[in-house]
């Protein structure tokens, strides 16, 4: 499983229905409802499933001459497709009760309870799915060469043994198909999926796979799947521009599904267009919130890990675009719909809500907040870090020298985590909140020299820590508060470095190129400043730029 993926499955935690909270006068997609919703449906695992249109691309279909059953496993592969796992289980369940004798209806709940990217099959999932693939087996004599194929290889996937020689053994089947079918897109696809799910996030060392997404999209460029597996796949291979195009089209193909809604952010985000990501992120996490108001899924809006995923990366893209009626709304619908019991590494996403509001509340607010819980040790940390924040913006010293003590006894009482592999940042994520409020006290307190320090420790913590991608569970580049702490110095060149080091780190990210164009106007290069200035307005909707806070 790759660093993403082990991150999600720490950020989980026991799901709780959305509240309603206010919600900013911003535009919204509609989604449509196919047919009226059964009166059972209210959440109830039992009920029958409720159809909501708007999740793109059907792909297979299935051996039954029973329309509702037919109806029901495609929005299986639909709802799939779109990482709605749970869903889509229920679906294939269900087409299954409206025809017990339908192959492809059981082979897709075999499918749908499998692995994906993002997390491993459960062992309850994996007895469930073993089960469904036998039954698709039993079924399947009167099926097409294809289809039984595509079978054969889901048995594969359950056989005895490792997870990873079960994902191993599904991959080289897929293949295997893909070399007997190669004009089947929906082949193509599943044998893509299982080469991710079997090669984590190693695509460079995988042309085969990058070769199979392109082939679909030359021929389909309408694919929500292949869309969504070549954003991902872009991604990892360090070239994510590569998925621009097909990112910027995806949200209207699918205006139903809330992860596809999102995907496009991983493409902006990492090609720094911020405040789309924030926008892709704010819309998906209100398609969650209708869908839960539509199809009555168990466990609401918050069933998934992937809504917190939504927020937090809305969260991120807010934060670096200045956004503050999306970063708010998200900020506060955090605090909703999950509570503090998600303390340790999981508060880590949560932390995201404290960074927005230290950012872009209003200080006296934030100052009124209530504490997190005391075990939330992480969360603490982070409500301390939104306070000093709000005393810098409020330029009050005393309050700032009074937050980063508490913080530091904060940091103390937080426990290292389990995982060895988390060690770096674990440390970074504890003590880089220290350092950024110990570097902004410097500035409001005009010492350069210590600013210097602090938010040069800070940056290098920074860059020796994994810290994710989507979005970096360190919500900004400490680099540029680093570049203008070395302008302050008057140093231009170490200042320069510094600002174009963020920028490495963070594209186009617009207080870099801010802090960048104040540098180049105080070297005498006017013509240059002007055009890092214009870049920064580009991609800013907050307020005027502020050196000292960069």
């Amino acid at each position: 499983m790759n660093k993403t993926a082990i991150w999600l499955s720490l950020a989980a935690a026991l799901a709780a229905p959305a509240m309603t909270i206010a919600e900013p006068d911003l535009p919204n997609p509609q989604v449509q409802i196919c047919g009226e919703a059964p009166a059972s449906g209210g959440g109830d695992a039992n009920a029958p499933p409720i159809m909501v249109a708007g999740f793109g691309s059907t792909g297979y279909h299935a051996d039954t001459d029973n329309a509702q059953a037919r109806a029901w496993f495609e929005q299986g592969v639909r709802l799939f497709w779109a990482f709605d796992e749970s869903e889509a289980i229920r679906a294939f369940v269900y087409a299954q009760k409206l025809d017990p004798n339908c192959a492809m209806c059981a082979w897709g709940e075999a499918w749908a309870r499998g692995p994906t990217i993002n997390y491993p099959v459960s062992e309850p999932d994996r007895v469930l799915a073993l089960a469904a693939a036998d039954r698709a087996v039993k079924l399947s004599g009167k099926l097409n060469e294809r289809d039984k194929g595509l079978i054969a290889a889901m048995r594969a996937r359950y056989l005895p043994g490792s997870t990873k020689a079960s994902n191993a053994a599904f991959a080289i089947a897929m293949l295997s198909l893909a070399d007997r079918f190669p004009e089947d897109n929906d082949v193509l696809l599943l044998a893509s999926d299982a080469q991710l799910i079997n090669t984590s996030t190693d695509v460079l060392n995988n042309p085969r796979l990058m070769n199979m997404l392109e082939t679909v999209l030359a021929r389909d460029p309408n694919q929500s799947f292949a869309i969504h597996l070549y954003i991902h796949a872009t991604e990892w291979a360090n070239d994510p521009g590569k998925a621009e195009f097909y990112a910027n089209k995806l949200a209207a193909l699918t205006p139903g599904a809330s992860h596809l809604i999102h995907m496009p952010s991983h493409t902006f985000y990492n090609i720094g267009r911020y405040e789309d990501a924030a926008i892709a992120n704010y819309e998906a996490v209100k398609a969650d919130i209708r869908y839960a108001e539509l199809g009555k899924p168990p466990g609401g809006a918050t069933r998934s890990p992937l809504h917190r995923h939504n927020i937090q990366f809305g969260l991120g893209g807010a934060l670096m675009s200045g956004d503050a009626p999306r970063g708010l709304y998200l900020a506060d619908h955090m605090m909703t719909a999950y509570d503090d019991t998600s303390a340790g590494w999981s508060g880590f996403s949560r932390a995201h809500a404290w960074y927005a509001y230290g950012q872009l509340a209003d200080p006296d607010k934030v100052l009124a907040m209530p504490a997190p819980i005391p075990k939330a040790a992480y969360l603490r940390v982070a409500w301390r870090y939104a306070r000093g924040e709000a005393m810098f913006r409020k330029r009050d010293v005393a309050g700032l020298k009074a937050e980063l003590a508490a913080l530091r006894r904060e940091q103390s009482a937080v426990s290292p985590p389990k995982s060895a592999d988390f060690a770096k940042t674990y440390k970074a994520l504890v003590l880089i909140p220290g350092l950024v409020l110990e570097g902004r006290l410097a500035v409001l307190e005009n010492r350069p020299a210590a600013a210097v320090n602090a938010f040069g420790k800070a940056a290098k913590l920074q860059d020796g820590a994994w810290m994710g991608q989507d979005p970096p569970l360190w919500w900004y580049p400490v680099r540029r508060s680093l570049a203008a702490a070395y302008l302050r110095q008057g140093d231009l060149t170490r200042a320069r470095a510094a600002a174009e080091a963020s920028l490495k780190l963070r594209p186009k990210d617009p207080t870099s190129l801010f802090v960048l164009s104040e540098i180049e106007t105080k070297a005498g290069n006017a013509d240059t400043a002007a055009k890092d200035l214009a870049a920064a307005r580009a991609g800013w909707v907050g307020g005027a730029f502020s050196l000292d806070a960069a």
